[in-house]
């Protein structure tokens, strides 16, 4: 059965662009073709069907070209998600190394803090023993001194009565 313009006036019109919302130069061409041949093929009637049928042809053509270009098109950017995931996963990766590596040294910073309080803790007691014992040596000293004083008092005190006696058994 031979296609009458009739027939593919809503077809012809109403054909799908290969890629939404772009208009190429192969559309363009495409449209302007349809245009003339359903102007010419209006006024001819069932003479120009070869006529028709080749522009149907040339037409499938052009969308089976915009079907491959749409498809490389998705090919395309499926790799460069594939590519972006890909330098999404290295970062994550490289920015979680990064942070164990900091938290390794905050734990060693963390140790050497707690090494050097408890080193500072022992030096500080020892200290406090070595003030102790001095003290306890001061001491001893104050205290030898405070009686070698009293006994220095004692004999002094003790020749003075003997000469306030000596003086009272005179007077």
């Amino acid at each position: 059965m031979p296609i009458t313009p009739r027939e593919n006036q809503e077809e012809l019109v109403a054909d799908p662009p290969a890629a939404e919302g772009v208009q190429t130069r192969t559309q363009s061409a495409r449209d302007a073709a349809r245009r003339q041949s359903f102007d010419a093929n209006r006024g001819m009637g069932e003479s120009n069907d070869g006529n028709i049928l080749l522009a149907l042809r040339q037409m499938m053509e052009e969308q089976a070209q915009a079907r491959r270009l749409m498809e490389e098109q998705t090919r395309r950017q499926e790799e460069q998600a594939r590519h972006q995931e890909e330098q999404v996963r290295r970062l994550m990766e490289e920015q979680a190394r990064r942070q164990e590596e900091q938290a390794r040294r905050q734990e060693e910073q963390a140790r050497q803090m707690m090494e050097e309080q408890a080193q500072t803790r022992r030096s500080m007691e020892e200290q406090a023993c070595r003030i102790g014992e001095r003290l306890g040596d001061l001491k001893q000293e104050v205290d030898k001194q405070i009686e070698n004083l009293e006994s220095d008092m004692d004999c002094k005190f003790s020749k003075q009565d003997k000469r306030i006696l000596g003086l009272e058994q005179e007077m």
